[in-house]
């Protein structure tokens, strides 16, 4: 087949093409939901393992320092073994690496390497009294994500369950804030009651009610000075009422006078 253009030919190719657009936010929105899948899942098998193993169905897996030490440790008494050296331990959220790291980590869940294991009392007394010795991976943790050293002794708890080896309480008279404040409750503080609050702001006319009349005010001059007129006749009538007082004089015995 040909097309004629005037007097020449031009053969017609046999050939189709055919452009298919390629998008790489396809590729990313696949990878996504890869690591975010199995970034769930992983969360979800270490949730319900720790239920399973405390009976406790509002347990969950904490991924602070703080949070595993006092809630994993101290209180569901379960500790984290045989975490990657080379994978640091913090929210799997802010975890680097992508899918690759979060597969790493359900491999060894899935294998048994990484599991859950009964916290010893020891474990249990260092996880209250210094976090960072039960953490999974400390030396992979940084340096602003060291819990701060609280001035003073904290009292370690030495009350344990003697079946269960569970902490039972914290002693009272420790200097950490937190330990107090599971026991003596929360200090009322002296301060305002709407910190950080949005203030309320003075509206003019919430009701939108009729404006009061505007006064006219002070219409006299500020200094009113008196006219020579008004001066003379005061000084006229003082020396007339004066006169008229001079007429008359007081006596002892009127009576006497008179005879």
């Amino acid at each position: 087949m040909s097309v004629s253009t005037g007097e020449q030919l031009v053969p017609h190719s046999p050939f189709t093409f055919v452009l298919e657009p390629h998008c790489d936010f396809a590729d990313q929105a696949v990878s996504r939901n890869v690591r975010d899948q199995a970034r769930a899942q992983l969360r979800a098998d270490l949730n319900a393992k720790l239920v399973e193993l405390t009976q406790n169905a509002d347990a969950r897996m904490r991924w602070t320092v703080d949070g595993y030490a006092r809630h994993v440790v101290g209180q569901h008494n379960y500790k984290l073994i045989f975490w990657p050296d080379d994978v640091p331990f913090m929210n799997l959220s802010n975890l680097r690496g992508g899918a690759r790291v979060l597969n790493v980590l359900r491999r060894l869940w899935d294998q048994g390497t990484l599991r859950f294991e009964r916290a010893t009392p020891a474990d249990i007394g260092n996880a209250l009294r210094n976090p960072i010795s039960v953490h999974p991976n400390p030396q992979l943790l940084p340096v602003d994500q060291q819990p701060v050293r609280t001035k003073g002794v904290i009292v370690a708890p030495l009350a344990f369950h003697p079946i269960t080896f569970s902490s039972l309480g914290v002693h009272p008279t420790s200097t950490d804030p937190d330990a107090v404040l599971s026991v003596l409750g929360k200090r009322p503080r002296a301060q305002r009651a709407d910190i950080k609050r949005p203030r309320r702001r003075p509206v003019t006319n919430p009701n939108n009610l009729p404006l009061r009349r505007r006064k006219r005010g002070v219409t006299s001059e500020k200094y009113v000075l008196e006219v020579e007129s008004e001066i003379e006749e005061f000084e006229s009538d003082v020396e007339e009422r004066a006169a008229k007082r001079a007429k008359f004089s007081c006596v002892s015995d009127p009576i006497e006078e008179f005879m």
